[in-house]
């Protein structure tokens, strides 16, 4: 009967080790594909402002430059197996920083910020800088919609 016991605890112990090292592997490998995501958006948005000298477009904006904006990006994103939201306008207010970018039904689930100035006779140069926000979700049963990690990233500050 003590060996019975024993046994038990051992594959108890083991079945443990087994499911945190499961755990840690779809970790990793959610936050790889994020942070993936992430870089990307933040190489689109330079290239986009150092290329044509304007703002990427915004959701309230003009529709069609922001259908053409989301047919570049969405084709990565589907490749990559980023995850879509299922709710508007859910980016949070961040500091220094308006929502360029919101969350829609139907598209990838990531937010763009955008910090600049506006021409004045105090400020010198134009600037803009842009924030990222994507979210790390684990694909896991029962707790996978509850589970999701905000991962940033910022461009550098453009001049005009």
């Amino acid at each position: 009967m003590k060996g019975a016991i024993g046994n038990a605890f051992i594959l108890n112990i083991v079945i443990t080790f087994i499911l945190i090292f499961l755990l840690l592997v779809v970790g990793s490998m959610a936050y790889t594909k994020t942070y993936k995501v992430k870089n990307y958006l933040l190489n689109e948005v330079a290239n986009y402002v150092e290329k044509n000298h304007k703002d990427i477009p915004s959701t309230s904006g003009d529709k069609n430059s922001l259908a053409t904006w989301d047919k570049t990006v969405n084709a990565f994103l589907a490749g990559s197996g980023y995850h879509l939201a299922t709710k508007n306008n859910t980016c949070p207010a961040k500091n220094n920083y308006s929502i360029h970018i919101n969350t829609r039904v139907g598209q990838y689930e990531y937010c763009i910020y955008r910090k600049g100035s506006a021409s004045s006779q105090f400020l010198v140069d134009n600037y803009s800088a842009y924030m990222v926000l994507v979210y790390m979700k684990l694909d896991l049963p029962v707790v996978g919609d509850y589970i999701k990690i905000p991962i940033t990233g910022e461009t550098k500050y453009f001049y005009k």
